[in-house]
């Protein structure tokens, strides 16, 4: 039930959802000082929601910092990799879509290339609401293999439809690995939450985010002035992950 309903009423809650609905209703009422009122109220959401500038500065203070690789001095026994990176429903069935957050992948690859991880574990099967026979950790583990990761350093986990089940079903697997040895990788905006339900789970780990929103703060007229398309996914972004830890929160699982 919890999956489900973060699949579907959970999308409701969103920047877009939100000025759909402020407009619609301004379109159809009928009270004028309140359609006024409505309509104002839509343009002036879509204006903050697609200024890049204001989504950025949120971004800022809601991401876990990136670490710089060479100001890591250790190896970890495992890295591991949590999903929600691919598409399962594309036309051609014989490559792997890494269609968001592609640097959960590549970056992984390179902790693993540079010695800083030994091995890699990766976590999570079926994000789809009504399929659950598409396992992501399965095509991830041919696209490392392709990349030229041994297979005898990958290991999988496809259970977990969520966050909350790749911190329990991870931790079943890593039950006689210190926490301390392992590295967990993922987003740097879904770290928060990812990391608090390791630490439900009695797995209070090193972090490695990736996939930053951030830039350099620039003054100029596309990021302060032009409606963004990059900025209403950063906020979309954050509203999910917003939405997670409370709803998670309220769940129990962090």
């Amino acid at each position: 039930m919890f999956f489900f309903l973060s699949k579907t009423i959970g999308k409701l809650f969103l920047p877009g959802s939100l000025i759909a609905v402020f407009l619609l209703w301004g379109l159809f009422v009928k009270n004028p000082g309140l359609k006024r009122k409505l309509l104002i109220t839509s343009v002036a959401l879509f204006f903050f929601f697609t200024n890049e500038f204001l989504a950025i500065e949120a971004a800022r203070i809601w991401e876990t910092p990136l670490v710089p690789m060479n100001s890591i001095d250790r190896t970890y026994s495992t890295g591991i990799l949590l999903t929600g990176v691919t598409q399962s429903h594309a036309p051609l069935k014989d490559r792997i879509y890494v269609t968001s957050s592609p640097d959960r992948v590549n970056h992984t690859v390179m902790l693993f290339k540079k010695g800083i991880i030994k091995n890699i574990l990766i976590s999570g099967g079926s994000g789809e609401l009504l399929d659950g026979t598409y396992s992501e950790a399965v095509e991830l583990r041919k696209l490392f293999l392709s990349m030229g990761v041994p297979d005898s350093v990958i290991r999988t986990e496809g259970n977990s439809r969520n966050t909350f089940e790749n911190a329990v079903e991870s931790v079943k697997l890593l039950k006689d690995t210190d926490p301390n040895d392992c590295l967990l990788i993922t987003s740097a905006f879904h770290m928060p939450r990812a990391s608090a339900c390791f630490k439900k789970a009695g797995f209070d780990c090193p972090v490695f985010p990736t996939d930053t929103q951030l830039e350099e703060r620039q003054f100029t007229p596309d990021q302060i002035i032009i409606p963004s398309t990059k900025a209403l996914k950063i906020w979309e972004r954050i509203f999910k992950e917003t939405l997670g830890l409370i709803s998670y929160t309220a769940a129990g699982y962090i």
